[in-house]
């Protein structure tokens, strides 16, 4: 997924980021950081939905595998938005 918002970022260019127009850079970054946002949230619905459901295999999956790189990534962004 990371690898998937910086293509969309970077319009599938080999441009620099401080080359884009800001509007719609922050614009998408800002996108990029609610995709891992929902990602996470539906991430923790279908764990308590798997958990309250009897007989369903429990939902052992480390969140810092699955969401480490991904935080890293939106960490950095929220940094470019400050500048």
């Amino acid at each position: 997924m990371v690898k998937a918002c910086k293509l969309y970022v970077m319009n599938n260019s080999t441009e620099k980021l401080w080359d884009l127009d800001r509007a719609p850079l922050i614009e998408k970054l800002q996108q990029c950081c609610n995709l891992y946002r929902a990602y996470q949230d539906h991430f923790h619905r279908t764990k308590k939905l798997i958990e309250e459901s009897p007989g369903e295999r429990k939902f052992e999956f480390s969140e810092m595998y699955i969401f480490g790189k991904f935080e890293t990534f939106c960490k950095r962004i929220e940094k470019v938005l400050r500048l």
